[in-house]
């Protein structure tokens, strides 16, 4: 400042800015799905008094878990099939920063959780609703397939009396089959048909399986390997 004499004096004043303050950040709620209907995760929203465009980075860790488990507790549901951790950091310290002083960058973090399960069963494709057989004749007939939108399945199938599948069944007996359609997390699906037997010398449980085509095959040939002999003979005799 200046007096009416042309003296002058000065002072200084130092205004120090300090961004001690980390971030404030809200992750998105924990979740649970069906594997079969993943939904949003949502995102997680940061805000800081200095910088206005803070550095948010997001880390993700699956792990699979071991939904076979059946707990005996009662309460207690079925494990997850697969659970993701998404660790949210958000930093004032990126690039557009404001030009504070003080102590930096200051970081915070948040976790969401969440968990993928596998309740819901398979799907089996193609399950008959009866077979018939030949009397006597072992019983054929095409297995159904399976299909699971959160992994693979597998089909097996069992005879109401315990024989093989495929063994003839008495005429005398009913038999009926049942097949189960089981996924990774032990998910059952499970359809039953019966199987009818027929004593009617022209019936046709199936297509002949490929020892039954061989020996059709091997006398097919036989007998035209007898008709040619026989017409050579014949002929050599008339001449």
């Amino acid at each position: 400042m200046t007096n009416d004499c042309d003296h002058q004096s000065s002072c200084e004043q130092t205004i120090i800015i300090d961004d001690s303050e980390p971030p404030v950040i809200t992750c998105p709620p924990n979740l649970e799905f069906e594997c079969d209907d993943i939904g949003d995760f949502g995102e997680p929203i940061v805000t800081d008094n200095c910088n206005p465009n803070p550095l948010v980075t997001i880390e993700v860790v699956e792990t699979i878990n071991d939904c076979t488990e059946r707990p005996n507790t009662a309460g207690i549901g079925v494990p997850p099939k697969l659970t993701i951790v998404r660790t949210v950091t958000a930093s004032d310290g990126g690039s557009t920063q404001s030009a504070a002083s003080g102590g930096g960058p200051n970081t915070v973090q948040c976790v969401q959780t969440i968990d993928i399960f596998d309740t819901n069963p398979p799907l089996l494709v193609g399950c008959p609703t009866e077979v018939t057989a030949c009397a006597g004749s072992s019983v054929v007939f095409t297995p159904p397939t399976c299909t699971d939108p959160c992994g693979s399945c597998s089909v097996g199938c069992v005879r109401s009396d315990g024989n093989p599948i495929n063994s003839p069944v008495p005429p005398d007996q009913t038999v009926s089959v049942t097949c189960t359609a089981t996924d990774e997390c032990l998910n059952e699906a499970v359809c039953e048909f019966p199987i009818t037997v027929s004593d009617d010398p022209d019936c046709v449980s199936s297509i002949p399986t490929v020892s039954e085509w061989g020996l059709a095959v091997l006398t097919l040939l036989l007998l035209v390997g007898a008709k040619l002999s026989f017409g050579r003979r014949t002929g050599s005799v008339s001449t």
